[in-house]
């Protein structure tokens, strides 16, 4: 029967360092075993020194970041500045909350520079909770990727050791890694990989890469 949800895949994988934050997500929009395009974007900057990356449902994607983008219109026309990254975190974080009972079917990270200009990342629930986060992984390809980073960084878990914060050359090349090995095994991960990194002084790159073909 009908469904007012469809889950159209893809993984996100977020980083911190100490001057930036690096997120890696996949182009591939499926459903099913249909794929409906191989080069969808899932990286918004809303921001200056902040973006949105969301996998799930691509309707409730586009719905969701626009009405992020109206609230920080509003915001910098009554308040004459930017939203900083923390208040854009707890924005997403009540719009979510707002929907609890009929929720946005997305995974939502915010990654960007802090009011210290230290890097910061936000990993969510689908009613809202959210964490600010050293490394997280959310879509299909999750459940892969999360072993991944908690082993290269350590027993983080056990918060025995403070974080090691990479280079930007490590973390980009760590996310590749990932997402190549994720591809590999989700049929709902693939076609390209856009890594995207936020710099302190407000530079958002964005490059793409192949992802391996199967």
């Amino acid at each position: 029967g009908w469904s007012p949800y469809d889950n159209h895949g893809g993984t996100s994988v977020g980083i911190v360092g100490k001057d930036f934050v690096a997120i890696g997500t996949d182009t591939r929009l499926s459903s099913n075993y249909s794929i409906s395009c191989r080069h969808k974007s899932r990286v918004f900057q809303m921001t200056s020194k902040a973006m949105i990356v969301a996998t799930g449902f691509d309707g409730d994607i586009d719905a969701f970041v626009t009405r992020i983008r109206q609230i920080l219109v509003r915001y910098q026309q009554e308040h004459f500045k930017e939203m900083s990254t923390e208040s854009l975190a707890l924005c997403v974080s009540n719009i979510l909350y707002s929907k609890r009972f009929f929720p946005y079917y997305i995974n939502i990270l915010v990654g960007g520079i802090g009011l210290k200009d230290e890097g910061l990342l936000y990993g969510y629930d689908p009613v809202g909770t959210l964490e600010c986060l050293n490394y997280d992984a959310h879509g299909t390809g999750s459940p892969m990727a999360m072993p991944i980073l908690d082993n290269h960084f350590g027993s983080m878990h056990h918060n025995t050791t403070p974080f090691p914060h990479p280079e930007v050359d490590d973390a980009v090349n760590l996310i590749r890694d990932i997402m190549a090995s994720v591809s590999e095994r989700d049929i709902y991960t693939g076609d390209c990989l856009q890594v995207a990194v936020m710099k302190s002084d407000g530079n958002l790159t964005i490059t793409e890469y192949e992802l391996p073909a199967h």
